[in-house]
């Protein structure tokens, strides 16, 4: 299945809620991926840059954790 722009934009869309009503910086939430995921690849994905779009599952996973979003919630924003 091809991930079209739209789905990535919701996808990114609710990253960056998520971390904002955190009061997270982009690096803070690097920080609680464990490091997985650099600030920069953050960006990447709330901005909806396509080279996001191949984003693996131990990612998304860690993103969740970190949020405290559930798992299907992210997969259901796509």
């Amino acid at each position: 299945m091809e991930i079209r722009q739209e789905q990535l934009n919701r996808f990114g869309l609710l990253i960056e809620r998520k971390r904002k009503q955190k009061g997270w910086s982009m690096s803070r939430l690097s920080k609680e991926t464990g490091g997985v995921l650099s600030s920069s690849y953050i960006c990447r994905i709330e901005r909806s840059e396509r080279e996001s779009k191949n984003i693996a599952i131990h990612k998304v996973i860690k993103l969740a954790e970190a949020l405290d979003i559930a798992i299907q919630d992210l997969v259901d924003s796509i």
